[in-house]
């Protein structure tokens, strides 16, 4: 029997409300097994932890607004998705092309069956919000495969 590992996985600020953190507990001991510094944050985010790369190993992918420090308050710019490397730590891939407004869905998954994961990217165009983009990229290269633009509100993956 294959035993799976379950870890606790927190996005958090410091007091100052300056720093971003990511926190990985382990799933058995509660313990911080690493943490890394992120940028700030809003409570608008996604996270999901899944295999992007097809390795064997899931990274974990965070979806969120950063923010611009006002004179008295935030103000939210654009959507960002990054992708982390869970045993290098290491952030592998960012995506925040300045158009990227309001995230709607992520998905990983095989797509067109060659063995390699795809992830899919819904959003809104900042510049237009009547616009959506979905786009396919390749799980390992991270290269744009296809792109759809136009009034895309949801799309459904369906293996037929």
């Amino acid at each position: 029997m294959r035993t799976v590992e379950i870890e606790i996985v927190t996005l958090s600020y410091s007091p100052d409300v300056t720093t971003g953190y990511l926190t990985v507990y382990n799933g058995i001991t509660r313990e911080v097994e690493w943490d890394l510094e992120v940028p700030i944050l809003s409570s608008d985010l996604t996270m999901m932890s899944e295999d992007v790369d097809t390795d064997g190993v899931n990274e974990i992918i965070i979806v969120y607004n950063e923010f611009i420090r006002g004179s008295s308050r935030s103000v939210s710019t654009t959507d960002r998705v990054e992708i982390i490397d869970v045993q290098t730590k290491a952030l592998e891939w960012e995506f925040d092309n300045g158009t990227l407004f309001d995230f709607n869905q992520l998905l990983v998954v095989d797509v067109d069956s060659d063995g390699i994961n795809e992830f899919i990217i819904n959003y809104i165009n900042a510049e237009n919000i009547y616009e959506q983009f979905l786009e396919i990229y390749n799980g390992q290269t991270r290269a744009l495969e296809w792109m759809a633009q136009g009034y895309i509100s949801r799309y459904k993956y369906i293996r037929c």
